[in-house]
């Protein structure tokens, strides 16, 4: 079992004005924890938080400076933790959970978190993994899970192309992938030369560099990909490579929007009768769960470890939170945007 530290002091890294994470993010403490209010409700003490580039991006550093409305700002937006107050029938104290956070309310970079319980899967007490792997899940493993489920891969699919295979996303999108589809043909693009032998660990079948798509693959009227799952803001030379290459009838998630998301050349699309979805984990929270239940999601990726079918989570580096902002840190290597798999902060 884990062992359990009952502090009844509230410790979290936030932020009451937005800027750059260095500038902005600070200690604090409150000498009551969160509260428990709604029936359904987990109090979660943290052991471990995953850290994802939205944790920055709410930070929003062009806004630099002006005041957060109804600070502080608390990121993190899923990991693991010990449940020391449940309003739920499926929970009791003492359970150790993987968790969701909710965008709406304080995040986990806090020693507490409230989480409801459709976002929250127990783990099993027999279970060999460790809870720092198990924190690598939520938000990441979420995001691809529902991402594949949008690309229909069973409906015939012989190829996948992932665009920023390296990261936390695409490594859970390659690995729930080959452990669903074994004869998928995965394509993973990545920066680096380090990045492309990471994809390539995960199950990747081929890597090339972001420009090389057209290049490498087929394009035209027929394409050559079935599905493409795209990890990175598509801006407009990237888009035009990505309609180039998919087939008739294919799929293309988009994962990050960014400004260009405003002005896509759909031209392409419509001639090949592509469908053109979208995947923001966080709508099953904001639509109360009717279409997706991350509890759900999370738990047939825990099965999926736990049965080998994964061999091993994304994890790529954990770190104490008390050195986040440490100069070289995790948080510096998350702004840096080039990680691989998931780096995780230990809530001690």
């Amino acid at each position: 079992g884990h062992v359990t530290y009952l502090t009844m002091t509230y410790r979290y890294l936030g932020a009451t004005r937005f800027g750059k994470h260095t500038d902005v993010l600070q200690w604090d403490s409150l000498s009551t924890l969160p509260e428990v209010s709604g029936e359904n409700q987990l109090l979660i003490e943290v052991h471990y938080v995953e850290l994802n580039p939205v944790d920055l991006q709410k930070l929003q550093p062009h806004k630099s400076g002006q005041e957060i409305p109804n600070g502080p700002l608390i990121p993190g937006y899923g990991g693991s933790g010990v449940v020391i107050k449940s309003n739920s029938s499926e929970f009791s104290k003492g359970d150790s959970v993987v968790f969701l956070a909710d965008p709406r309310r304080a995040g986990a970079y806090a020693t507490h978190v409230v989480v409801d319980a459709q976002c929250a899967v127990k783990m099993a007490t027999t279970t060999s993994l460790s809870l720092a792997m198990a924190a690598t899940l939520p938000l990441s493993g979420c995001t691809a899970y529902e991402s594949l489920k949008k690309l229909r891969l069973e409906e015939g699919a012989t190829n996948l192309l992932i665009i920023g295979g390296a990261g936390g996303v695409g490594s859970w999108a390659t690995l729930v992938a080959k452990a669903k589809h074994p004869n998928l043909d995965i394509i993973c693009t990545a920066s680096t030369n380090e990045s492309r032998a990471h994809c390539m660990q995960n199950g990747a079948s081929s890597t090339m560099k972001h420009d090389e798509i057209l290049e490498k693959l087929e394009g035209g009227r027929s394409g050559s990909v079935d599905r493409i799952l795209c990890l990175t803001e598509p801006k407009p030379d990237l888009w035009k490579a990505l309609t180039e290459v998919i087939k008739p009838y294919g799929t293309i998630c988009l994962v990050v929007a960014g400004p260009s998301v405003g002005s896509l050349d759909l031209g392409f699309c419509f001639f090949k009768s592509v469908t053109v979805t979208t995947e923001t984990v966080f709508s099953s929270q904001r639509s109360n769960y009717c279409n997706s239940v991350p509890a759900k999601m999370m738990e047939d990726m825990l099965h999926l470890l736990e049965s080998g079918k994964i061999t091993k989570a994304p994890f790529s580096a954990e770190a104490s939170w008390k050195d986040a902002l440490e100069e070289g840190g995790l948080l510096g290597e998350l702004a840096g945007g080039h990680t691989k798999g998931k780096l995780v902060l230990k809530i001690d």
